[in-house]
């Protein structure tokens, strides 16, 4: 039987925390400034998979750095469409697999090796039963896609035995017949010969394929399952010999055709970007890849080359041939490259099949997210849509840096509880919109910060946030809609976000899980900050009680309730009255329930605080009204990015537990470097500020 407290929740105090977080919270040592102007540095080679030796010798261990690859013949990104943070797929020509792999080591719980027994990715055993088929992987590519259920399709060709294979894990034939080479059929993909070597997808999931023995490139819909000839035999776009294909960020085509790098237009339009009939020469070119930003990336021998926009072309890396060094990417040498692929964030990754290694270039530029310079700041606009743009323009000095970015309503919160954390995981602005349109100020603010071809995300459905304001947005950046997060009511909404923090790598198995008032805001917007930082996701309860939705995602992410973390009375609340009693014990001890709104939220940032012997910490610290939320919400989105805890405050002065945080942030090794006070001087009066500002040590 339950214990029920009576009355208030107990005040549970930061001990509560211990346990849970204090091992993922770890110290920001030397925060740094923004610089008043921004030179890039040497692009960085790295090795991102493989050891360079013999593949017939059996590995010493497990990981990136200590598995023998065979022959990488092809790399593709697997990340959801402007998180810019992907992992990478592999194609190892002689194994037959496509593997996982990102810059930190493999994808928990597999090796790098052939995944049959694990994960299940390269399952091409699932088609051709060992034995009977050989499967030998040459091209790869990775779908986002809403044409199917699955988070993401693997397509992999084929060239020898005449297949080309996709699904979720690799496990179903989309193409060919594994017969003998022949010009491909217009109807089903699946009767069709096809003798693919390379292949990519657009924005809508469409898969392009290039048949060099047929002289082809077709076009397959895995909708349908229809195959058309797109250029080359049979059509009036001719082609010679095409080897690669690659999609930029308005679905143009870009084909190694011969030895020509090509470009070709939707009305058919056939453009040489390099090789004969330009004015950059290639002589063997094998692989290319193309950027969010447009940048081309061609493979030509032992060197990477890029062209920009402005048709301005740049060495990348491989100056001579040899064996790839670790350093400066234009200094280091090349051997083999016959693949590329390049993430959002710019990551460029080169399989190298004589190094038997895929290699990572990583730029040196400006990101979103700069941290603010040492000192007290106010991000305040004449209201709360352009106080959320000038936070973006503090934290984003340099132009065209933010990959994606958060839309939310200006006048209710109830789909935004949850959109600061989504913003934090995507490392995106989250902007505040009223009204049919974006406002000139919003506008002006969204064609400066973000990228070429970024990924709009918006919070609520048609009746929060008119559909004329992802029209609005379709004008800045044509060819990259909107995508909306809109659940059936709040609850779903939240848990909506909690399952793309977890998608795209935000958290795991082992990150906490916030619950907090999904109808009021104090509680949800102090966590925000805190549930970045330690990879938490953030739910909503009814009031104090746990809705359907959430109650659901408990019972599949955390049956036991060691991870589930009550923050508010309410919550604490609803984890009494709903929560199974299995998990009831392990979550109602991790709750945190202050007196207040105010030492809710200082509580949640005392866990930034620093344990003696850490070293020297500086922590930037948010400051916002507890009276009302758009300010509140801003900031704890800017938090988010930030590393730091956002406290909550009265107007007029700060409350005791709000000094006593900012105290414990500045004991022993603690260092408060940064204030950010989001709001005017009627949110958080100038008197609170500079109380607050007393705690900043330059």
């Amino acid at each position: 039987m339950r214990i029920r407290p009576t009355g208030h929740i107990r005040h549970l105090p930061r001990l509560a925390l211990v346990g849970l977080l204090t091992s993922l919270l770890s110290p920001v040592v030397g925060a740094s400034s923004a610089a008043a102007a921004w030179e890039p540095g040497p692009a960085r080679l790295a090795v991102l998979a493989g050891t360079g030796g013999d593949p017939s010798v059996p590995s010493t261990g497990f990981g990136r750095l200590a598995t023998n690859l065979a022959g990488p013949m092809a790399v593709a990104v697997g990340e959801a469409p402007g998180v810019g943070t992907g992992e990478f797929a592999i194609a190892d020509r002689w194994v037959g697999s496509v593997v996982w792999q990102d810059a930190a080591g493999v994808r928990p719980g597999t090796a790098l090796q052939d995944l049959l027994g694990s994960v299940g990715f390269g399952a091409w055993w699932q088609v051709f039963p060992q034995g009977t088929t050989d499967f030998v992987a040459t091209g790869v590519a990775v779908s986002h896609t809403h044409r199917t259920n699955d988070a993401f399709t693997v397509y992999a060709t084929d060239p020898v035995m005449g297949y080309l294979l996709g699904g979720n894990d690799g496990s179903s034939l989309l193409a060919g017949t594994g017969r003998a080479p022949g010009i491909p059929v217009p109807g089903p993909a699946s009767a069709s010969p096809l003798h693919a070597n390379a292949v990519a997808t657009d924005s809508r999931g469409t898969v392009y394929a290039t048949d060099p023995s047929a002289g082809s490139l077709v076009a397959i819909d895995p909708a349908t399952g229809l195959l058309r000839l797109v250029a080359g035999t049979g059509t009036a776009v001719p082609l010679t010999n095409p080897r690669a294909v690659a999609v930029g960020p308005d679905d143009a085509l870009h084909v190694i055709d011969g030895n020509a790098v090509v470009r070709l237009a939707a009305d058919g339009t056939k453009t040489v970007l390099a090789g004969p009939g330009s004015d950059h020469p290639v002589d063997a070119p094998t692989a290319i890849a193309v950027g969010v930003d447009g940048t081309l990336y061609v493979a030509d021998g032992h060197t990477v080359t890029s062209r920009d926009s402005a048709g301005a072309w740049t060495l990348v890396a491989g100056r001579t041939h040899g064996t790839p060094v670790p350093g400066d990417a234009v200094d280091s040498p090349l051997g083999q490259p016959t693949g590329l692929a390049v993430r959002g964030d710019g990551t460029l990754a080169i399989s190298d099949r004589e190094a038997r290694q895929v290699l990572t270039v990583t730029p040196d530029q400006p990101a979103y997210g700069v941290p603010l310079d040492p000192g007290t700041h106010r991000l305040a606009g004449p209201d709360r849509v352009q106080t959320a743009v000038l936070a973006s323009r503090r934290l984003a000095p340099f132009d065209h840096t933010a990959t994606s970015v958060v839309l939310a309503r200006a006048d209710s919160y109830a789909d935004s509880l949850a959109g600061a954390r989504l913003a934090s995981t995507l490392s995106a602005p989250l902007f505040l919109t009223s009204g049919d349109h974006l406002t000139p100020e919003l506008r002006a603010e969204l064609d400066r910060v973000l990228t070429r071809s970024p990924r709009v995300y918006v919070l609520g459905d048609s009746r929060a946030v008119p559909i004329t304001i992802d029209e609005d947005v379709y004008r800045l950046r044509p060819f990259r809609d909107t995508e909306r997060l809109a659940g059936s009511d709040r609850f779903d909404t939240a848990a909506q976000i909690a399952d793309r923090v977890e998608w795209w790598g935000g958290a795991d198995e082992t990150t906490p899980v916030f619950l907090v008032n999904g109808w009021n805001y104090p509680d949800g917007l102090a966590v925000s900050a805190l549930a970045a930082r330690t990879g938490g996701q953030v739910l909503l309860t009814d009031g104090d009680h746990l809705p359907e939705r959430t109650a659901r995602f408990l019972a599949e992410h955390d049956p036991s309730g060691s991870r589930t973390v009550p923050v508010g009375g309410a919550a604490a609340e609803a984890v009494e009255n709903d929560i199974p009693d299995r998990a009831y014990e392990n979550a109602i001890g991790n709750a945190v329930v202050g007196a207040d709104r105010y030492e809710t939220s200082a509580v949640l940032a005392s866990a930034f605080a620093p344990e003696t012997g850490d070293p020297v910490t500086e922590t930037p610290v948010g400051l916002a009204t507890g009276e009302n939320w758009p300010d509140a919400l801003v900031g704890a989105a800017a938090m988010g990015v930030l590393a730091g805890p956002l406290l909550l405050t009265p107007t007029e002065h700060l409350a005791p537990s709000t000094t006593s945080a900012l105290r414990s942030l500045t004991t022993g090794p603690g260092r408060v470097s940064t204030l950010a006070v989001f709001g005017g001087a009627d949110r958080v009066s100038d008197s609170a500020q500079r109380e607050a500002a007393a705690f900043v040590r330059r």
